[in-house]
């Protein structure tokens, strides 16, 4: 049974920011480190600490002969049985780290020609740079090292879409803790789908297959680097087209000279550095998964049509606030996502005297949402909305409300979704003087512009939803 049908939330993937997994069956999705390290919201700057303390703790026990030590640092990476990702066939078994499989991996670190050199510095190189580490091992390992962080997510996540945890607690499961540089177990809050505990991952956490991954390097940028090389150098491998007499060198005749080892790859990499860097930022511009990539079932267009009917069935007014709140907790990670993820419901400020409706982190790294966390008038490293079902018209009291709650940590940028505006204009001039006093930028957002941008969507034109942000906001400044 899926997370979203055990509780029934009437989302689909797509509405949602984490993976909603089944506990019936494996989610055939990695938790990938290196997608964790390349982004800089603040979830995967904590995680990544997390990882490198863990990891680094691991290395330095083993440069300095301390096995105890490292068998020590081992001994609580157990498979984790409650994301229900990986490859797994029937019941979620994982292929985790265990006591035997922990001192296999102690043993392939300490064998591997990375570590030997000290070229291995990240866990996301492992399975690139270490025999005996695959996919599902770093998956694994990386779940266990940020579980804290993922406890914390999961919980998060239950409060936005109103799951009651109960008063009960339960163990979390070891947990990795950089300031004792050591394991830790707490009784926690969690939720249970027919008796199973589950853990919660980020979507933008994961990966069809690991980023930096050793076949896909070997194959398609060590191969043909070296086939490149060797037209240069006219090496025997060398042959010629019959008309054209244009080199070539075939993959087949280098892998009989250069099989895939990692250690051949270490040594390559050691030789030509570019190359990994090169591969590192072409798999980092992949960017996150499609909703599509993680739930083969979920149809965007299908999903975005039902969202406009719904939108234009919800009456206005305060009796239906709680569900045009509950429908934009929906409509909105679908838009934005994965440019704005991590959506918290009335995140508390000022030491609990304001909430925030609902806020997102600002994940951007091209287009709109990245514009407003590179102005300096913005700074946007939160983007903050509050929802208003109103049947009448916004005033000065939810601008004040908006621009209240703006800083220079969080960033000086807000939207706010409303029906429909009766005097658009006034409405307008009030946002521009909040723009130009410097108490922040805020944009409205009517029930026409998020019609118009799912239309977008339904029409395979989401570059829709950037065109309308970006005219509402050049309003602010005529």
């Amino acid at each position: 049974m899926k997370f979203s049908k055990a509780f029934k939330l009437g989302k689909p993937q797509g509405a949602l920011d984490f993976v909603d997994v089944s506990t019936s069956y494996d989610t055939r999705v990695f938790l990938d480190p290196y997608a964790i390290e390349i982004k800089q919201n603040v979830l995967a700057l904590e995680c990544a600490a997390y990882v490198h303390s863990y990891f680094n703790a691991v290395l330095d026990a083993l440069r300095a002969g301390r096995t105890h030590r490292a068998r020590e640092l081992t001994e609580h990476l157990s498979e984790p049985k409650d994301t229900f990702i990986g490859v797994s066939k029937g019941k979620p078994k994982g292929r985790g780290v265990g006591r035997e499989q922990a001192d296999h991996l102690l043993s392939a670190l300490r064998r591997s020609r990375a570590f030997e050199t000290g070229l291995l510095a990240d866990l996301s190189e492992t399975e690139l740079m270490v025999e005996g580490v695959g996919r599902d091992k770093v998956s694994d390992l990386t779940t266990n090292i940020i579980r804290e962080k993922l406890v914390e997510y999961t919980i998060g996540q239950c409060d936005l879409l109103e799951i009651d945890l109960g008063d009960r607690t339960y163990p979390s499961g070891p947990m990795w803790d950089p300031s004792s540089q050591a394991w830790k177990e707490e009784y926690v809050k969690r939720p249970i789908v027919r008796g199973k505990p589950v853990l919660l991952i980020p979507k933008h956490f994961v990966r069809l297959n690991l980023s930096l991954n050793s076949q896909e390097f070997y194959n398609y940028h060590m191969l043909e680097f070296l086939q490149a090389e060797h037209i240069s150098a006219g090496s025997s491998l060398v042959q010629f087209f019959r008309k054209s007499k244009k080199p070539y060198v075939t993959k087949k005749s280098l892998k009989r000279v250069r099989p895939k080892r990692k250690d051949d790859v270490v040594d390559f990499i050691r030789e030509h550095p570019h190359v990994l860097e090169v591969y590192k930022n072409l798999k980092g511009a992949e960017g996150a998964l499609q909703d599509r990539q993680i739930d083969p079932d979920f149809n965007e267009r299908r999903f975005a049509e039902a969202l406009i009917e719904e939108l234009e069935r919800l009456p206005r007014g305060m009796k239906a606030a709680g569900k045009y709140h509950s429908l934009m907790t929906g409509v909105l990670p679908f838009l934005f996502y994965p440019n704005l993820i991590q959506p918290v419901k009335e995140r508390e400020i000022h030491s609990g005297r304001k909430r925030i409706d609902l806020s997102f982190t600002n994940a951007a790294e091209s287009g709109f949402f990245s514009t407003v966390l590179a102005r300096p008038q913005t700074r946007a490293s939160w983007v903050m909305i509050e929802c208003k079902n109103y049947s009448s018209d916004l005033g000065n009291p939810e601008l004040d409300q908006m621009s209240g709650r703006f800083s220079p940590a969080r960033g000086k940028f807000g939207i706010i979704c409303c029906r429909e505006l009766v005097d658009a204009q006034l409405m307008l001039r009030r946002c521009r003087d909040t723009a130009r006093d410097d108490r922040g930028h805020i944009i409205t957002l009517e029930d026409s512009d998020i019609v118009d941008m799912l239309k977008g969507v339904v029409g395979l034109r989401r570059r829709r939803i950037d065109e309308i942000l970006h005219a509402k906001l050049s309003q602010l400044a005529e």
